[in-house]
């Protein structure tokens, strides 16, 4: 044994290592991980690369691929023929979902036996333990640290990433999206149909396609949202919030009934009608003639001061009646 290794038996927890050396057992070089390390991000990446091309493609709205598309963008209509059909869209999540699976086996299957195979000789080094030990320890080591890589590169990034700016992911991974379709056509179409045999045995109807239908309540808690971020100011929430509103009310509740509406008669003297106006908080008046089943126009107020100012004692209230807005009975 050389002084060297007699030097390390002192020095605590270098003593298994020194042994090691003595007897000509070599750890194994750092420079080994690297093809493993290359094959490790490899992996990493795609199973990023599947992850943000299906949540992009989740979040991504249809109006404003459609936006883009006007203006001459062909990926954006690429994308969009994608999002306007059930069976396309159904391909391509299926597409991103087998490849996420087949990324993460292959994570598991490869990263992990030769993290822990690199690490278990300086284990045994320096503790000196018994294999089992050295065996678990290595495989929980390895399995930690690419737990770690595949949770945060490879799932959580990429999802931030896809539904910050989906617009912009689904358009740049749309063409290599494309590349693994046609890769991945039929394993794809084998386990849809696996999929749809099995709903059927259970007879629950296959889905058809990924629609993101929104219910009264929940777009009324984007306007909340929208509202407390200051992309709508009051005027513009409380206008859409009426539109909600508006749907519970009765005929009765926004309309007047024929009887209670206050119309005028069109051969009605001049200061009678403007007595009326004074009284009245209405800016606009039905006229009519013979009876209220024949309204003839509907009078402004202010159409009626402005003639009153530039009239010289005549007064001819046709002369500033505008047409009355009617609906078809067809209709």
């Amino acid at each position: 044994m050389s002084k060297l290794a007699f030097f390390l038996l002192g020095l605590p927890g270098l003593g298994a290592m020194a042994l090691l050396l003595a007897e000509g057992e070599a750890l194994p070089s750092p420079l080994t991980l690297i093809v493993p390390l290359f094959v490790i991000l490899l992996l990493i990446l795609l199973n990023g690369f599947f992850v943000a091309a299906e949540f992009a493609i989740i979040g991504v709205r249809a109006t404003q691929m459609e936006q883009l598309a006007d203006e001459g963008d062909r990926v954006a209509a690429n994308v969009l023929s994608v999002l306007e059909s059930r069976k396309e869209q159904d391909r391509y999540i299926a597409t991103a979902q087998l490849g996420i699976t087949i990324a993460s086996l292959g994570l598991g299957m490869y990263a992990e036996p030769q993290l822990a195979h690199f690490v278990e000789p300086y284990l045994a080094a320096w503790f000196d333990p018994s294999e089992a030990v050295v065996a678990a320890v290595g495989y929980v080591l390895a399995i930690s640290f690419v737990s770690y890589l595949h949770i945060v590169v490879g799932e959580m990034v990429p999802k931030a990433l896809a539904l910050a700016d989906a617009s912009t992911v689904v358009r740049r991974l749309s063409m290599p999206m494309r590349l693994m379709q046609w890769v991945l056509v039929v394993p794809v179409r084998i386990l849809n149909g696996i999929g749809n045999g099995l709903l059927r045995l259970l007879r629950v109807p296959p889905a058809e396609g990924h629609e993101r239908v929104l219910s009264p309540e929940e777009i009324e808690l984007i306007v909340t949202e929208s509202a407390e971020e200051g992309l709508l100011n009051e005027d513009e929430e409380e206008m859409i919030r009426n539109i909600f509103d508006f749907s519970d009310r009765t005929v009765s509740q926004v309309m007047t009934p024929r009887p209670k509406v206050q119309a005028i008669a069109q051969d009605m003297p001049r200061d009678e009608l403007l007595q009326i106006v004074a009284e009245s908080n209405h800016s606009r008046f039905p006229v009519y003639e013979g009876d209220r089943d024949h309204i003839v126009g509907i009078l402004h107020v202010k159409d009626l001061m402005r003639q009153k100012i530039r009239s010289k004692g005549t007064f001819d209230l046709r002369l500033i009646l505008r047409t009355a807005p009617a609906v078809p009975e067809d209709m």
